[in-house]
């Protein structure tokens, strides 16, 4: 893992690391950067190793996972209890490959990291032409101290702010079964949402297509889960593609914070101010996306804002 050379060409190994956590046919990508850890001790800082994995992630394909630890210059060494499963950067299919900036301007003390939104057991299937893949936004990272131990905390980086129209706002909507038109206009929104899932078994918001495609986020608290279903994205394109991804989530509460970020053919799903993310892609059939809510199984209320999305080109 660890390797110096003095002139790029002549090589000393150092050290190693692995394996541990997720083990698919390979590592790949992998980044080691210090963060300052929030809730530890004053002035507490821990070193980050993401590692990226080809296949055999939570999403069944491509993926990325991470550890904590200390790095003396040529050995990393996970900290004391480190969990042996594996901690996943991302629940979804399509955050792959990432891979944090150095060299960020003075003054600016943010790591800020970004994925590929693919997977390669479909990546060269995905009905698009003459793209063929995109990159998800920039998202900020952060390492938090609990009782249950070290976490990465991911959010979308402030500079998207600037691209956020008019506010659309929906307070206290009352949610059951029949579908509850959503206030968002089109494919392209920044929405966030406080949901208190009430006596419903599961809340789930649609982003439905002109030909009845629909991709749906939802919460299903009686089993402590988020989770992002394309089974019925648009028309089939691979046998790897049509699944639902989930997010494990402490809903004792019945109450969960998501921020959703949706831009025609992928939603990036922020839970709880980032403790858990699932990012995916989707291929609707046609026409314009349409957005609305229900609670199965009994009655829930959502509190809701949202802001259309102009692209980088207009503020120009």
């Amino acid at each position: 893992m660890s390797d110096t050379s003095p002139n790029l060409k002549d090589w000393t190994h150092r050290s190693s690391f692995g394996p541990a956590g997720g083990r698919g046919k390979f590592w790949e990508c992998p980044d080691l950067f210090e963060l300052p850890v929030e809730g530890g001790a004053p002035g507490e800082t821990r070193w980050v190793l993401s590692i990226n994995l080809g296949d055999n992630a939570i999403g069944g394909g491509s993926g990325g996972q991470y550890f904590v630890g200390d790095f003396d210059g040529e050995k990393f060494t996970l900290v004391p209890g480190w969990p042996a499963a594996p901690q996943w950067m991302d629940y979804g299919a399509d955050f792959y490959a990432t891979i944090s900036w150095n060299d960020m301007p003075k003054g600016d003390p943010r790591r800020v990291w970004m994925g590929w939104a693919n997977d390669w057991r479909y990546a060269e299937a995905i009905p698009t032409w003459p793209a063929r893949g995109i990159m998800t936004v920039a998202r900020t990272v952060a390492l938090r101290k609990t009782a249950e131990g070290y976490h990465l905390l991911q959010a979308p980086v402030r500079e998207l702010a600037t691209l956020r129209g008019t506010p659309q706002r929906a307070p206290a909507l009352a949610l059951s079964e029949t579908p509850v038109p959503l206030p968002i206009e089109g494919g392209k929104a920044d929405i966030e949402l406080e949901l208190d899932t009430g006596t419903a078994d599961q809340v789930s918001i649609a982003l439905t297509d002109g030909q009845g495609w629909q991709t749906r986020i939802g919460v299903n608290p009686t089993v402590n889960e988020v989770f992002v279903d394309r089974t019925r994205s648009g028309p089939h394109f691979h046998d790897g593609f049509a699944n639902r991804h989930v997010a494990p989530v402490d809903l004792k509460s019945r109450k969960v914070k998501l921020r959703v970020l949706a831009d025609e053919s992928i939603v990036e799903v922020f839970v709880n101010d980032g403790r858990q993310t699932i990012t995916d892609r989707f291929y609707r059939g046609g026409g314009a996306l349409t957005w609305s809510a229900t609670a199965r199984g009994g009655k829930a209320t959502m509190n809701l804002t949202a802001w259309p999305m102009r692209s980088m080109e207009s503020r120009k």
